[in-house]
């Protein structure tokens, strides 16, 4: 993708509409937008607004899906879920994440922007884009903020624990689900204070919505030196334990050795940056489209107390969440 030029919508939590963009890539100092992989390999483009008109006859173009693409079986995942728990019990892990994908056929007819458009109807709150770059297609509703930058003030979050919210009636945080978050506010909380962030403050954690699903999140804020950019705290944050697991290290090592799909994109991350702003979202609740097809995504949070099958069907939670929309468009 690095020599490909692309195209680009996105809404930002509480903007009403979507912007577009046509995109060229470029060298990492002129950027204004970042790509990135979660294997941290990035891209780099400089945006320009692009007409509707432009953005919707790109859309028109999207690869054929691969034939030796990776499917996850619930037995697949159980499999892994169940290692991963010995992987605890007998190492310095205390959490690993892991992720699964799945291929449904898309409707027809399927029009990718009217989908588009009806994710950032459905999800307010989140970061909701669309990237097109020569055939290959992505889009999500990502809840989950890296990193946010404003001169040298720096703000992230940490998100993690799901819950599938049952007719407004809410269920108390379990013991697990409260562990499996604040590894993640552990390794930001360090992290920050390795880059040498000032005056760090964190919130208390809070239960957020995100569209029918609910997250835990504590919010840390604090001043940034000079000489760090946005793009070094974000591959220093990159991958987070949200997406990847604690200590970082163990938890990327078991992940590369056990998984057998390639993330590419997914729990990778989207960049933004505006003369001395920027913000960088986690791309979670993505999917790749294809011609006929789409590549979903979603993964868990793996602790000792995990329980296989109840991880199985937190996948089978968040994959619903775009693969239901499909059918309303």
């Amino acid at each position: 993708m690095s020599n490909t030029r692309a195209f680009f919508a996105c809404k930002p939590p509480h903007q009403r509409e979507p912007k577009m963009y046509a995109c060229e890539p470029c060298d990492e100092t002129q950027a204004d937008l970042v790509w990135g992989d979660y294997a941290a390999k990035s891209v780099h483009y400089y945006r320009r607004d692009a007409l509707p008109s432009d953005f919707k006859q790109t859309l028109c173009k999207t690869d054929p899906i691969p034939s030796d693409i990776a499917i996850v079986e619930k037995s697949e995942y159980i499999g892994m879920v169940e290692n991963a728990r010995r992987t605890i019990a007998e190492t310095r892990a205390k959490k690993i994440v892991l992720s699964r994908s799945l291929v449904v056929q898309l409707p027809e007819p399927f029009d990718v922007l009217a989908f588009y458009k009806r994710l950032c109807s459905t999800f307010p709150t989140a970061f909701v884009y669309l990237f097109n770059a020569n055939g290959a297609c992505w889009m999500g509703a990502t809840p989950e903020l890296l990193l946010k930058q404003d001169q040298q003030h720096i703000h992230t979050m940490s998100l993690a624990g799901t819950r599938w919210t049952n007719e407004g009636k809410h269920t108390a945080w379990t013991d697990k689900e409260r562990e499996e978050q604040a590894w993640v506010t552990t390794f930001l909380r360090e992290e920050l204070r390795n880059l040498g962030v000032q005056e760090l403050n964190e919130s208390e954690p809070k239960t957020i919505q995100a569209g029918h699903l609910q997250h835990l999140c504590t919010e840390l804020n604090g001043r940034l030196p000079v000489e760090v950019t946005p793009l070094d705290a974000a591959r220093r944050l990159h991958p987070t334990p949200a997406v990847c697991g604690y200590p970082r290290d163990v938890a990327r090592t078991f992940i590369e050795s056990n998984e057998s799909h390639n993330r590419s994109y997914y729990a990778g991350y989207i960049g933004m940056s505006e003369g001395q702003k920027a913000e960088f979202y986690v791309n979670l609740r993505c999917m790749r489209v294809f011609s006929d097809c789409a590549q979903l995504f979603a993964g868990g949070g793996i602790t000792a107390d995990s329980n296989p099958g109840t991880e199985w069907e937190e996948t089978e939670q968040k994959l619903d969440v775009l693969r239901q929309l499909m059918h309303t468009v």
